[in-house]
């Protein structure tokens, strides 16, 4: 009976001083960035976000008059608007016409005869919809986005987009400038593009290495030998990583596109007991376990999300920090005030994972660690 109150008591001091004093994300992140002891995490939302930011710069059908941040009830971001419109053009028949993984599926099952022919297929329609932009907007003159879309199979969509200008800069450093910034030894993210090595390249780091979670098996040719998985690097600040979960788009295979995909990975992951070879490089996983973890740009909601979290940062027994997510509290649902969602996400990722939440745009939340990392520099 002691033992059972003693609990209880301990579990409830720790919930009073959880209320009482939150976390002060912004005084523990900055030492860590200084030892290195900082891996950031980022979502494919925050590229898609930045590339595509004139399709939420228009108010989306069923916004209010005025609304400025041009999202509708269902706070759409740039993927969700990109597969709604795919979803248009290959006759998805489904009504979550805005779920890009559902999408896909359906692009695999009914439009294409290979895994390789439906993941190319989006690939191309990204292509196409920015060179359409491209050509809408002004921002590329006609010889090259007529050379683009003779020949797209040549490029990259990252190739195609840095052709084009895009991400347009802006007055001030977006959050993928600023990570790049910060000279972290590694970089995780889930996407399928390389804007975040671009962007460490252009902050000086010429030797940045990019390496890719071949899942599905390794390619039969490869892109670039230094793609190969390498057991034994050891990330720097000097020569950082950056690790793509769920693939790169120069290999078809290793994309994380449809629910199957999801479902196949995480699977996957879960049977990679073995002591050698593993797909994730054992390096990565013990810098995982030791590091405080940075999240940006996830929705509770996303398969994106809920693959990183429950296979890969969850399972961790050795983390000796806290990790830090950010959260864009318009993006996660229209269906609920923003107390409810505050207070179900903060207990599900503190409960689960021993989170603490920012709740702020990608934007933000990157200005503001800038600027504390700098005051703390002083």
């Amino acid at each position: 009976m002691s033992r059972q109150r003693l609990k209880e008591w301990t579990e409830q001091k720790r919930k009073e001083q959880q209320e009482a004093e939150p976390a002060d994300i912004w005084s523990e992140l900055a030492p860590r960035i200084a030892d290195g002891q900082i891996i950031p995490i980022v979502s494919n939302s925050i590229y898609q976000d930045l590339v595509f930011a004139s399709l939420l710069a228009e108010p989306e059908p069923g916004a209010t008059k005025g609304d400025a941040t041009g999202a509708n009830d269902l706070n759409y971001n740039a993927e969700d608007i990109l597969a709604d419109a795919w979803a248009t053009d290959v006759g998805f028949p489904l009504p979550e016409q805005h779920w890009l993984p559902r999408v896909a599926l359906f692009v695999r099952v009914a439009r294409s005869k290979t895994t390789r022919e439906a993941k190319a297929t989006y690939l191309n329609f990204l292509k196409d919809t920015l060179t359409f932009l491209a050509r809408t907007e002004g921002k590329a003159d006609a010889a090259t986005l007529d050379e683009i879309g003779a020949d797209r199979e040549r490029y990259s969509f990252t190739e195609v987009a840095a052709e084009l200008g895009y991400p347009v800069a802006g007055k001030s450093p977006n959050p993928i400038d600023l990570l790049a910034q910060l000279n972290l030894p590694i970089y995780i993210t889930t996407s399928h593009f390389d804007f975040l090595e671009r962007a460490i390249r252009a902050n000086g780091r010429e030797n940045v290495r990019t390496q890719v979670c071949f899942w599905s098996g390794e390619p039969t040719k490869w892109a670039d030998p230094s793609h190969k998985t390498d057991f034994d690097f050891e990330p720097t600040e000097a020569t950082p990583l950056v690790y793509h979960v769920f693939g790169l788009e120069t290999y078809l295979e290793s994309m994380v596109l449809t629910e199957d995909d999801y479902l196949d990975f995480l699977s996957t992951l879960a049977r990679d007991t073995s002591s050698e070879n593993r797909i994730m490089p054992p390096y990565l996983q013990k810098a995982i376990a030791k590091s405080s973890l940075l999240m940006l740009g996830y929705r509770l909601r996303d398969w994106e999300f809920r693959v990183m979290f429950r296979g890969l940062i969850r399972p961790s027994t050795l983390r000796e920090f806290n990790l830090a997510i950010q959260m864009d509290l318009h993006r996660q649902s229209a269906r609920a005030t923003a107390e409810q969602i505050k207070a179900y996400l903060e207990k599900y990722l503190l409960d689960n994972a021993n989170f603490t939440v920012s709740w702020d745009s990608p934007q933000a939340f990157m200005n503001r660690l800038w600027e504390e990392w700098q005051e703390w520099r002083r």
